[in-house]
């Protein structure tokens, strides 16, 4: 990218950039991005939908029906344990096997830090792109990434915490975007720009600088099923964890079909990328991820078993649900090391005194009573004298999420396990 010594006015309409749109040629678009580290769906009522593995499968048959222009928003994970660290991993990787075209970075994601994000540009192979960071981009971060008559770029609503988080300096947002027009139309390209930011902050943008063409920004919930027109700047957003898979094409500068595809069970998961995400499983296990989790002082366990010597017939209701063998349900798809899924399937996991592993705490290998009414080792030894605590329908919603469990509802769940 060039980076002119003075600073740049607004670049004019997309009108200056080509005069006659409708004799360029089509091009094919795929949005991805906001991904959370939701790489794959993970719950227990159906049907569930999103993640990566099933957006990588639309975007190779995207590919398989001509060339096109791929584009992530940034938001590779959620946080920045290990965890997080293993899935940008992957999530790098997967770019690469995918042919991303370009990827964003955004300041949440900086916070991995400036080392690890050199690792990630380099197993990403060149696609992460910071528009802001000028001449100072570390090494494996582009200015820019030109394609099929489009040039694009990324920028963030907040580019100084960006780029300190990467270990450099950045410009702020509007001169960024400024020279990034300037350069665009001495190079006879359309300017394409991933933001980093909200709806309201794009439309604020699109509005100070009505020479982009294309404007990408960040939502929550689902991707919109329509685009928006700001002025000349067309808007869209991918939405959130790969629920949908959007796909449009432009002639020039002018938008020509937009479809957002939902990801449900119907969509498979990419066989190479599948290999990707469980090679990502294999390294949580190695690492035993789970039994670095932080973990709180808590009362002592009894077991599901211990119960189940006073509370009989209540027990054999729970032995007969699907609870009792939570974690082997966790197994059969390959998750029982993962802490994130693991600890709404084993009793007490983000206590000290719960669940630790199979070899030393089977008892505690499943979601068992106490997961409901709390740990009851105290009553179990003295059951008149310390009363268990009265368990209420919100206790179920610590695991039965809107995420994880996207039809819940705790009316017609509690039938099936009434005791």
């Amino acid at each position: 990218m060039k980076w002119p010594a003075a600073a740049f006015g607004l670049v004019g309409a997309v009108g200056t950039y080509f005069a006659h749109p409708q004799n360029q040629p089509i091009v094919r678009f795929g949005l991805i991005g906001q991904h959370a580290g939701y790489l794959s769906p993970c719950g227990c009522t159906t049907p569930m939908s999103g993640g990566l593995l099933r957006v990588a499968t639309e975007v190779r048959r995207l590919h398989r029906q001509g060339e096109a222009i791929v584009l992530d928003t940034g938001d590779l994970v959620h946080d920045i344990k290990r965890q997080d660290v293993l899935k940008a991993e992957t999530v790098s990787q997967t770019f690469a096997s995918l042919d991303v075209t370009a990827a964003n970075v955004s300041a949440a994601d900086a916070q991995l830090g400036e080392g690890e994000w050199l690792n990630l540009a380099g197993l990403a192979d060149g696609r992460y792109v910071c528009s802001e960071l000028g001449p100072e981009n570390p090494e494996g971060f582009k200015g820019e990434i030109q394609r099929d008559g489009y040039m694009i770029g990324g920028f963030s609503v907040d580019p100084s915490l960006l780029g300190k988080r990467l270990g450099t300096s950045a410009a702020p947002l509007d001169s960024a975007v400024d020279r990034f027009l300037a350069d665009a139309k001495s190079t006879g390209l359309l300017p394409i720009v991933m933001l980093d930011g909200t709806q309201e902050r794009a439309i604020e943008l699109a509005k100070r600088h009505q020479g982009i063409v294309l404007l990408t920004y960040q939502i929550t919930g689902r991707a919109p099923t329509t685009t928006m027109l700001v002025g000349k700047v067309i808007l869209v957003a991918p939405g959130e964890r790969g629920e949908d898979f959007v796909s449009f094409s432009l002639q020039g500068s002018d938008i020509r079909s937009y479809n957002a595809e939902p990801m449900g069970p119907e969509v498979a998961d990419d066989a190479g990328v599948k290999q990707l995400y469980d090679a990502y499983l294999r390294e949580v296990a190695r690492e035993d991820l789970w039994s670095q989790q932080l973990r709180q002082n808590g009362p002592a366990f009894a077991g599901s078993q211990k119960c189940g010597s006073c509370h009989q017939e209540s027990y054999k209701v729970w032995k007969s649900s699907d609870h009792s063998h939570a974690l082997a349900t966790l197994a059969a798809q390959g998750h029982q090391y993962d802490p994130e899924c693991m600890v709404c399937h084993v009793t007490g996991g983000e206590l000290k005194a719960g669940f630790q592993s199979e070899m030393s705490t089977p008892q505690l290998a499943m979601v068992g009573c106490e997961s409901c009414h709390g740990a009851g080792a105290a009553h179990a030894a003295k059951p008149r004298l310390v009363r268990m605590p009265k368990t209420i329908a919100h206790q179920c919603m610590s695991c039965h999420t809107k995420l994880n469990s996207p039809k819940f509802d705790f009316a017609d769940y509690w039938p099936r396990i009434r005791h």
